[in-house]
């Protein structure tokens, strides 16, 4: 029953193409007229399919040639060798292979090689991706597929909205079979490839780091939303490789996510985070030497904390954190563990591309390495 579904649209492929067969459609083509094929709803409900299954076929079709999708009007057939030795149909055909791609945000420190490498690794396939944003949203998410489902996409990646609960229309997606991969994030209960950053090993990294320079009273900065996976594997990490390292936790610092999402994304100093996390420091002032900053957006508010409680960071606690912004006028400041975006897009690519193609893809969770990087240290003099 699972092969069966699985194909179900080589089901509609072929039928469309004995339809195509049929005296009507036979003599349409001989006389060089432009017939339409029956309208996407009439479709569906002669082969009791649903509009992915049969955009999917309908693909299919276009791409051999076999007949023509013109946006806005319908399917219409055509001669198959006429299509594949004229330029023009060809070109324009081609102009339709394109790819959705559905991000949650980008910001400076993670998100905009993403979005270079993926365009680069799809144009290097011949298709063209169309970007939308959901921020954050689940009802804005479930838009965007709908509207890049009409656009005629060939697949789609999606960073999932943060929530306890999949969305139903990835759901849909993933039960007809749509070529689509998650990036960022995995979901639960849902058989969809997914390709994200190993955030276990990306704290664990920044631990040993740290017990390498000499610290032994390291503390966690993170968030208290531990729905995310992100967040829940960062603090796991965090405490293994402790323990690893035969480490005492000096405690772990959760930030209540009831603040502005705007202002974390966009890397801005939160009076909320600068609060809690200025308790913190004055509660364990003098047992703890280092911190890990498992949430970049925070890490402003945590600056913040430490200079409202003469805290010098570097120099009276040493600083670590997941991502940094590589844009900033003086370069990355601390020892940070960066998402590698242009593996996590290459991979992304690469499972997409097969599952367009109809192969069998295997990976379920495929978890890519980050990068480690040193901190740089401002320079007091001129240059």
């Amino acid at each position: 029953m699972e092969k069966e579904k699985k194909f179900l649209y080589q089901k509609v492929y072929d039928g469309i193409k004995d339809l195509l067969e049929t005296d009507v459609y036979r003599k349409a083509l001989e006389e060089g007229a432009m017939t339409k094929l029956p309208s996407e709803k009439e479709l569906c409900a002669r082969y009791g399919v649903s509009l992915i299954t049969l955009n999917k076929a309908l693909r299919m079709l276009a791409q051999e040639g076999y007949v023509k999708r013109v946006p806005g009007k319908g399917t219409y057939i055509q001669n198959k060798q006429q299509a594949g030795s004229t330029p023009v149909s060809k070109g324009k055909e081609n102009s339709r292979r394109l790819i959705g791609v559905i991000l949650e945000h980008v910001s400076n420190s993670f998100g905009l090689d993403l979005m270079y490498f993926l365009d680069l690794f799809a144009a290097r396939a011949e298709y063209k991706i169309v970007i939308r944003f959901s921020y954050g949203e689940r009802e804005r998410e479930t838009e965007e597929i709908r509207f890049l489902l009409s656009m005629g996409v060939s697949g789609l990646i999606i960073m999932p909205s943060h929530g306890k609960h999949y969305s139903q229309e990835i759901r849909r997606l993933c039960l007809n079979n749509f070529p689509i991969v998650l990036i960022d994030k995995k979901i639960q209960g849902i058989p969809v490839p997914s390709v994200r950053t190993n955030n276990n090993e990306a704290t664990a990294s920044l631990v040993r780091e740290l017990v390498k320079a000499g610290c032994t009273q390291i503390a966690l900065i993170s968030t208290d939303y531990l729905e995310a996976d992100s967040v829940r594997e960062r603090r796991t990490g965090y405490i293994e490789e402790m323990a690893r390292q035969g480490q005492k936790e000096a405690g772990i610092c959760a930030v209540h996510v009831d603040v502005d999402r705007d202002e974390l994304i966009n890397n801005l100093q939160n009076s909320k985070v600068i609060y809690e996390v200025r308790k913190f420091l004055e509660r364990t002032r003098g047992d703890v030497d280092a911190v890990i900053v498992d949430e970049y957006g925070i890490l402003p508010g945590v600056l913040k904390a430490m200079e409202m409680t003469e805290i010098i960071p570097e120099k009276d606690i040493r600083v670590a954190c997941i991502d940094e912004d590589s844009s900033a006028p003086f370069g990355t400041m601390f020892l940070h563990a960066k998402q590698d975006e242009k593996q996590i897009a290459e991979k992304t690519m690469d499972i997409l591309l097969r599952e367009i193609e109809g192969k069998l893809v295997e990976e379920e969770d495929v978890l890519i390495t980050g990068l480690l990087f040193r901190e740089r240290r401002r320079s007091s003099k001129k240059q």
